[in-house]
């Protein structure tokens, strides 16, 4: 027995290391179902970046804030290195998304909620599909989109 503690041990410690991480899809959970389908629009400027650790995902970002600079203090050649992330360019203010999917993100260190949705509006972004959570309240269930950033855009109602 004595043999397998520091063997129990080692696998232990390299699981918490390497974060554990587990992805639950909550497109069909009755709290996050609400958010699926919903549109908003921006209602000030954002980034738009990629962190050096997940290349594939394009994320929304508060521009100032750590993984991007200012507004003003961007070069006006995208993109560009700043920090752990790549800056693609600005989502304008008045830009449209509609929310597409929703997922739990949980390692060992954290737990937060992604919110993905597809820019509708003309211009460079449409069509991209970012993670969006970043400018939403994750405190409330479902999450909610601190008004500035980002507004819903009130279904029309057919009358």
């Amino acid at each position: 027995m004595k043999k397998w503690v520091p063997a129990m041990l080692l696998a232990a410690c390299v699981a918490a290391l390497s974060g554990c991480k587990r992805v639950v899809n909550l497109d069909n959970d009755p709290t996050f179902k609400p958010m699926i389908g919903k549109s908003y629009k921006t209602t000030t400027d954002l980034a738009v970046i990629k962190h050096q650790d997940d290349r594939k995902t394009f994320v929304l970002d508060i521009p100032g804030t750590g993984d991007s600079p200012k507004i003003k203090d961007m070069p006006k050649v995208f993109p560009f290195e700043y920090f752990a992330a790549t800056v693609y360019g600005v989502l304008p203010t008045g830009t449209t998304f509609q929310i597409m999917h929703v997922e739990r993100v949980s390692t060992i260190e954290f737990s937060f909620v992604d919110i993905y949705a597809k820019v509708t509006s003309e211009g460079n972004f449409k069509g991209t599909v970012m993670d969006v959570g970043i400018v939403t309240d994750q405190t409330k269930k479902p999450p909610v989109f601190r008004d500035k950033y980002a507004e819903e855009i009130a279904a029309a109602t057919g009358k």
